[in-house]
């Protein structure tokens, strides 16, 4: 393990500048093989992505343990990816319809100005 030659990084370091880099370090790992048998890791951090086939996960209500199969993985993820894809597209394609506006209120009550102006009263 590598750590960032600025010391005052070692307990702040945030995500964004180092995503490309971790997730380049993720994919070498899982294409060669893990660095240790068992690791443990800050949840949702690139960093631990692949590290072990055994991580105990740090969370802020305790901790987790999960053995991890990078390939199965992968490969629901690809699947939940196609079918958000299909339901996107879908959506995308559907005619959107006309959407009939609420009766407008009737009685004693004060009205705001811009009010009756709503998403159903768009062509």
């Amino acid at each position: 393990m590598k750590w960032p030659a600025d010391r005052r990084q070692w307990r702040h370091r945030g995500l964004g500048g180092y995503l490309i880099h971790d997730a380049k370090q993720a994919l070498s790992r899982l294409l060669l093989g893990y660095d240790a048998h068992v690791a443990v890791v800050p949840t949702g951090w690139p960093t631990a992505w692949f590290r072990a086939p055994t991580l105990i996960e740090i969370t802020s209500e305790g901790f987790l343990i999960r053995n991890v199969k990078p390939w199965t993985a992968i490969r629901r993820s690809i699947g939940v990816w196609l079918r958000g894809h299909k339901v996107a597209l879908r959506l995308a394609l559907r005619d959107p319809g006309a959407r009939p506006c609420p009766p407008a209120p009737t009685g004693a009550g004060r009205t705001v100005a811009g009010a009756g102006a709503s998403a159903c009263s768009r062509s």
